[in-house]
């Protein structure tokens, strides 16, 4: 029997949405853009260039059904700012012993 979602389910994720982004506020995190500027200052330099090293190749891997349609440049940074934004993340994750990860592809 298929299921039936409710008819304001967009209203009901809409609404989830914003009070996660309130209670996320109130706590101090910050959206992806404040994320990627904190990225851009305190990721080392070494890591940034690894990181624009592997975009040709990454994007190379790709067969042609799934090869970006906005334009290899565009993707290749969008996707250099989203991998240097999760690099940071990564990095200021706390573990046990106080350690974070790092990029490695």
């Amino acid at each position: 029997m298929p299921s039936v979602l409710p008819s304001n389910i967009l209203e009901q994720w809409v609404s989830c949405a914003a009070e996660k982004r309130e209670v996320r506020k109130d706590q101090g995190q910050h959206g992806y853009l404040a994320l990627l500027r904190k990225a851009q200052d305190e990721v080392p330099h070494e890591t940034r260039e690894k990181i624009k090293q592997d975009l040709p190749r990454t994007f190379s891997a790709l067969p042609g059904e799934l090869q970006p349609k906005a334009g290899r440049d565009t993707a290749e940074a969008a996707l250099e700012r989203l991998l240097l934004a999760a690099e940071w993340r990564t990095c200021t994750a706390q573990t046990f012993g106080g350690l974070g990860a790092s990029y490695t592809q």
